[in-house]
């Protein structure tokens, strides 16, 4: 329908099969070892290819070293190349229900780029000191190497939050303190999101066009999602929270503030790079959503009558979780916030409340913009 390409080219081929599959003594020289740091992995299904691995070692001072590590994919797609250019055409992978059409070759995406358990692979790492609030206190961005130690489902990390220390994730006991405290710096790094004034949209899983589920062909490709691709605020322009599946919004946390460190770093060097703009709201779009929402029995209101602000989002979805229609005023909202863009200048970020640039980092095997991001971190 869409005219989308399911394979790639011979050429394309045979330049993804002709990357070198061994790190280098003097690529090694290069980075930053990070290899005996304990690494996972955490993804729908422990076997998914993950692109992107953690860390976490308390400092002396009794802050923590949090490590968001990225597969360098840069490292492997040189720009102007066969791959580069057919990864620019694509723009991002294409995801019709279980059917993926990849941004890159599977030697990529599911061998030199994908974080497997006891190999060496190259990253580009941000290194986090933060304190208990969830605060900043310090960051560095380095190309390294990693070598992942565990790959968890959702399922299995979900059972070890919950202190269900099953046969299922006895394996995983080494990593139990760490994971309890990586749910706990999530919980305060949302929380200094959301004294920003950000706010989430409490979807399900697989978001209908109609509370009772049905939905016509045109719908489905406007409405639902039927899995979580990215591992932040993806397409919408605002994060997506599902009360199944919680450690997914622990993840999305982590990485929202990589790429927010990111972008933080690419202003202060003062380089071309691209960013993630969200607009804010037309007001005149907000007020018909007032009272669409008023007839409904519930009261909403600007802080500001003519300005919009995301801490007004964030209090409308307050009173939406209270209500019985909270699904149909959630669509409802949807429909207000304006698509989110890329763009060579900084601007702010409505849906994650940020006046000072936004980026996307953290999946660039799946988003050509990321990729360019890796690309002006190496610069």
């Amino acid at each position: 329908k869409h005219d989308l390409p399911r394979g790639f080219s011979e050429a394309v081929s045979t330049a993804a099969k002709g990357l070198a599959n061994k790190i280098t003594k003097i690529e090694l020289k290069k980075r930053l070892d990070l290899r005996e740091l304990t690494t996972l992995t955490i993804k729908s299904q422990a076997t998914d290819s993950a692109d992107d691995a953690i860390t976490l070692d308390q400092t002396e001072d009794g802050h923590w070293q949090l490590g968001i590590h990225i597969a360098d994919v840069a490292h492997y797609v040189e720009a102007g190349s066969a791959l580069d250019r057919e990864a620019q055409r694509r723009g991002v992978s294409v995801y019709l229900g279980d059917l993926v059409l990849p941004m890159l070759p599977e030697q990529i995406t599911d061998q030199l780029c994908s974080l497997q358990t006891e190999k060496d692979r190259l990253a580009i790492s941000v290194l986090l000191i933060l304190n208990n609030q969830g605060q900043v206190v310090e960051f560095e961005i380095q190309p390294s190497v990693i070598q992942v130690n565990y790959q968890l489902s959702y399922h299995q990390a979900e059972l070890i939050l919950a202190n269900q220390h099953t046969e299922e994730v006895r394996a995983f006991e080494p990593v139990f303190a760490m994971m309890a405290q990586l749910d706990a710096l999530s919980h305060a790094v949302k929380e200094q999101r959301r004294q920003r004034g950000a706010f989430e949209l409490n979807l399900p899983e697989k978001i209908f066009a109609r509370s009772d589920g049905s939905e016509s062909p045109e719908e489905v490709g406007q409405y639902t999602f039927s899995k979580f691709h990215y591992d932040d605020e993806g397409a919408l322009g605002a994060v997506v929270v599902s009360s199944t599946l919680p450690i997914h919004s622990m993840i999305v946390e982590l990485m929202l503030l990589a790429n927010q460190t990111v972008a933080t770093h690419l202003q202060s060097l003062e380089i071309p790079a691209v960013y993630r703009v969200h607009p804010t709201p037309d007001p005149d779009d907000v007020q018909e959503l007032i009272k669409l929402a008023v007839s409904m029995g519930i009261e909403l209101k600007l802080e500001q009558e003519d300005v919009v602000h995301a801490q007004d989002y964030q209090n409308f979805t307050h009173k939406f979780a209270e209500s019985d229609s909270e699904r149909v005023l959630t669509y409802l909202l949807l429909s207000t916030l304006k698509p989110a863009f890329y763009s060579t200048t900084p601007k702010s970020h409505f849906g994650l409340a940020l006046e000072q640039g936004y980026t996307h980092f953290t999946s660039p095997v799946r988003r050509y913009p990321d990729l360019l991001v890796h690309r002006a971190l190496h610069a």
